[in-house]
């Protein structure tokens, strides 16, 4: 019966312990989460030039969400001059995942906080494609032309 009453103890003492964490969390609500959601805020977004992103989305067709980023699209390569604007949340940006966690690393040592987040979903699956070849391969001259 002892063992029985500790055991219930432990478990009530669990739940009663997650009910008042889910409880005492705010709810966040993130502005965007996606590519789509964030064509649909108009928010200025800081694309770095010449990276793969800023190639689809000058080549993208015109009825993607691609296309329609390019009205709020600001292209360029200072990411010093960017860090203010977007630590105070006035330029989302889209670049690099090594290069994104770089600006939040550079904000937070300046600010001492992290007002930023990383949106979960990608807009390209794979960014670093390589391809191998045997010495001599005739192959190698059709793709370079690419």
């Amino acid at each position: 019966m002892g063992l029985w009453l500790m055991g219930a103890l432990i478990v009530g003492s669990v739940y009663r312990s997650n009910l008042k964490a889910m409880l005492t969390l705010p709810k966040l609500r993130l502005p965007f989460d996606s590519l789509d959601d964030l064509v649909k805020t108009d928010i200025p977004t800081y694309i770095t030039e010449g990276s793969m992103l800023h190639q689809a989305l000058m080549n993208a067709p015109a009825d993607t969400s691609l296309a329609q980023l390019r009205k709020q699209a600001i292209v360029g390569n200072d990411f010093i001059k960017i860090t203010v604007p977007v630590s105070k949340g006035e330029y989302a940006v889209c670049m690099g995942r090594q290069a994104l966690q770089a600006v939040i690393h550079g904000i937070f040592r300046m600010t001492h906080s992290c007002p930023l987040y990383i949106a979960r979903e990608s807009f390209f699956r794979s960014t670093g494609l390589a391809f191998a070849f045997p010495k001599g391969s005739p192959l190698r001259d059709k793709v370079n032309s690419m």
